[in-house]
């Protein structure tokens, strides 16, 4: 199921997973943090959840597809 955000009147919080994927304007894309992610007490459903969004993610952007619903300027 994960952890989605929680959208409450003045804050929004959420639980950091601690993987970042770092995509660079020419495609290169580097995974940050994998050290941290691995020492979360998570169980194996969310750990392997978790690693699925991210390879979910990283082929949007290896295939060069629209993703400006991201952003999070207005």
């Amino acid at each position: 199921m994960g952890y989605p955000a929680v959208l409450g009147a003045e804050v929004i919080s959420y639980r950091d997973l601690a993987l970042d994927l770092l995509v660079f304007p020419d495609g290169r894309q580097v995974v940050l943090d994998e050290d941290e992610f691995a020492a979360l007490p998570l169980d194996a459903r969310t750990r392997t959840q978790a690693r699925r969004a991210l390879a979910t993610l990283q082929r949007h952007f290896a295939e060069g597809e629209n993703l400006d619903w991201m952003t999070c300027a207005p």
